[in-house]
């Protein structure tokens, strides 16, 4: 019969330790220290983002990257593009009457859907 094998829980603690945070609210030239609530209440962002927040300034050392506007991440290709307005421009379109100067909008049948579109 073998013994039973032991672990040694100090390892195990010293890999996932836990983060500590500090929150300040700047006023003036100096920075009040405030709980984690009283921050969360000021700066509207949950708990959740301050938390998604916190772990990615540990791994990286730096704020996160914006990634709001700029390209898409992928681009469509300028073929399907074009078949895609191809296939919409044969479909009969209805002149603008919204406005009082003739504009060149046009609209489509208020029946037509994107998958009733597709399926033509």
């Amino acid at each position: 019969m073998e013994k039973p094998k032991r672990t040694n829980r100090r390892v195990n603690l010293s890999k996932n330790y836990r983060l500590v945070v500090k929150y300040f609210i700047p006023l003036g030239n100096e920075k009040i220290p405030v709980c984690e609530k009283a921050f969360s209440d000021i700066t509207c962002m949950t708990r959740r983002r301050l938390n998604i927040l916190s772990n990615g300034f540990r791994k990286t050392h730096s704020s996160p990257k914006e990634k709001i506007g700029g390209a898409r991440i992928t681009p469509m290709d300028t073929s399907t593009t074009v078949s895609i307005t191809n296939h919409i421009q044969q479909f009969k379109a209805k002149k603008s009457h919204y406005s009082r100067k003739d504009s060149d909008q046009c609209y489509l049948q208020p029946n037509l859907s994107l998958n009733k579109m597709y399926l033509l």
